[in-house]
Parts: structure tokens; C-alpha cells; sequence
């Protein structure tokens, strides 16, 4: 399963309170089942949200879910999906957070180019 990090994310200055997690499965034939985790770093890694296998059908998009950041100094957010071979980069990812008034937070916009591909242990 193909795996992506967003990497630490600092969530101070002007702070987010919620992250949105978005997928997009380009492929025109097959489905693809994804996941999202978001952990606290304030410390000791700690997991804050896990969603469940999400199926996502061939040309479609889905908000994974809105994850509250209120306290979170810094986190990160993983996505991993089930497709392979030829398929395997169809589907994308993308975390959006936003501020307390319901702006985006620029600084903390990670698209698909911006993640890091890692392997779970």
C-alpha cells in the first residue's frame, strides 16, 4: 500500500484549529480503498484520529473528515491507499488546515506533490 506523510507540521503563529483531509481517485477503472491517520507530536507521538477504510470510486473525490487541532503545537498527518501497479499514482491527497475564524492557513496547505511517501513499521 502506498503510504505519504505529511511530515511535522508546526501549528503555531497563527495556529489551526482543524485540518480537512481530502482523497481523489484519478484512476478511470478501479476503485481504491484509503485511510487517513493525524497524530499529535506535542511530546510523545500520540494518535488523535484514525478513519476507517474509506472506498473511493474510480473518478471521484472524498473529504476524508475535519480533524480538531485546538491545543495540537504540532502534527502530522499520514494517508495511505490500496491501489497498485499502473494504478498506484491515481489517487492523491491533500490536508487543508484552517484558523479560527474559518480561514485557510496558506502555511499549512500540503497538496499531493508536497507529501513524503514512508513505510509503516
Amino acid at each position: 500500500m502506498p503510504k505519504f506523510t505529511t511530515g511535522p507540521i508546526e501549528n503555531t503563529g497563527t495556529p489551526s484549529i482543524e485540518v480537512l483531509l481530502k482523497a481523489l481517485n484519478n484512476s478511470s477503472a478501479n476503485t481504491a480503498t484509503v485511510q487517513a491517520r493525524v497524530f499529535s507530536l506535542n511530546g510523545v507521538k500520540t494518535l488523535l484520529f484514525k478513519s476507517g477504510p474509506i472506498t473511493l470510486d474510480p473518478q471521484s473525490s472524498v473529504v476524508i473528515a475535519s480533524v480538531d487541532l485546538f491545543d495540537v503545537a504540532q502534527y502530522e498527518v499520514q494517508f495511505e491507499h490500496d491501489l497498485t501497479g499502473a494504478s498506484k499514482n491515481k489517487v492523491q491527497f491533500s490536508s487543508w488546515g484552517f484558523d479560527l475564524n474559518g480561514e485557510l492557513n496558506p502555511s499549512q496547505r500540503i497538496v499531493h506533490a508536497e507529501l513524503s511517501k514512508f513505510r509503516l513499521k
